[in-house]
């Protein structure tokens, strides 16, 4: 379990910041800076806000969509900052790279995540 988690907490920001550089490149074109940025404040996110939230919640979600709510939950935080410095499109994309690593950390992370293969 906690090889799984390490791993979801690796690599759920880096997907995150990729979906919101390519919803950003539809809108403004791509910017490497701005992936690298978004990564940073994933990352940042998600050592500072997520791990804790995990370690703390004594009852963590049970489907991947409840994850990807948790996720959005906690890219609120950095949204809530978000909007005093940057425009309000920003802020939801925000939580959209929240949503998108959260669904992403709870494909992962569910028991039933690396069985898909097999039958019921």
């Amino acid at each position: 379990m906690w090889m799984r988690t390490t791993v979801a907490f690796v690599v759920a920001p880096a997907i995150g910041a990729l979906g919101a550089s390519v919803i950003a490149a539809t809108m403004w074109g791509f910017y490497f800076g701005f992936f690298f940025s978004t990564l940073v404040v994933a990352y940042f996110v998600a050592v500072v806000i997520g791990i804790p939230w995990f370690l703390v919640w004594p009852r963590l979600p049970t489907s991947i969509f409840g994850y990807a709510l948790a996720g959005a939950a906690v890219a609120g935080a950095a949204a809530v900052l978000m909007v005093f410095i940057l425009p309000l499109t920003l802020a939801f994309l925000s939580i959209l790279v929240g949503a998108l690593a959260g669904l992403t950390f709870g494909v992962i992370v569910m028991p039933t995540s690396n069985n898909r293969s097999r039958g019921p």
